[in-house]
């Protein structure tokens, strides 16, 4: 009998990317079916992100191609619940292009460079207990909750941030020493803040703290309280 061998490879699909800039040479639509344990099956839809010139600002190990794809589960609107790891990417999307039709972001990025991070965001995920097993609920069927997780999401396109640098300064100085909940209360009740619109639609969309989290201009500690970079 032949014995397989440990294998050191890391996890197929799992990118080592975590931080990277590139330029968005395509998209495509893909489509997978996947097996449940009862026998049924699942058609998942993925968006395939294909990326070239890359520059490697952050990786878990070396990374020395010059190209990337990054597939992210799609979920449409109409059915989605909600904190998803495509609702993520749409949502740096909607805050750096927001005078940009939803339907038409994905193709004013194409031939653009980008900076990606696969960094922190509100997630629903299954609900386990300290050992990973699932908590299921009176129904029998597992319990979900919202939890922070990572996705990937836009940075920035072509160097431009969702708002100027000046604003983001300013932001973080607003939001230093106050919980989230008191960083939107103060921001929405600032007059320089509320004179600009698409500041305030990614404020309201709760989209501006995970932005600024995730470009480091803040920083959040154990006690939930936000700290200027």
């Amino acid at each position: 009998m032949v014995q397989e061998k440990f294998s050191t490879a890391p996890p197929q699909g799992q990118s080592p990317l975590i931080r990277f800039k590139g330029t968005l040479d395509s998209y495509e639509r893909r489509e997978a079916q996947r097996d449940n344990p009862d026998g049924t099956s699942r058609k998942s839809v993925y968006c395939d992100l294909k990326y070239r010139d890359l520059e490697v600002l952050e990786a878990t190990e070396p990374y020395p191609f010059p190209t990337a794809s990054i597939s992210i589960n799609y979920q449409p609107p109409s059915t989605s619940f909600g904190n998803t790891r495509w609702d993520a990417f749409a949502k740096s999307l909607r805050n750096l292009l927001p005078e940009v039709a939803p339907e038409d972001r994905l193709d004013r990025l194409v031939g653009q460079e980008q900076e990606l991070h696969f960094g922190p965001a509100t997630i629903r995920m299954p609900k386990v207990d300290e050992d990973g097993q699932p908590i299921m609920g009176a129904n029998g069927r597992q319990i979900w909750e919202n939890g922070e997780g990572q996705a990937w999401q836009v940075v920035s396109i072509n160097g431009a941030t969702g708002a100027s640098d000046d604003m983001f300064e300013y932001l973080a100085g607003l939001a230093d020493g106050k919980t989230e909940s008191q960083f939107y209360q103060a921001a929405l009740q600032d007059q320089r803040v509320t004179s600009r619109t698409e500041i305030v639609t990614a404020i309201t969309n709760r989209e501006m703290l995970s932005t600024m989290l995730m470009a480091k201009q803040l920083t959040r500690d154990s006690e939930g309280l936000l700290h200027k970079a």
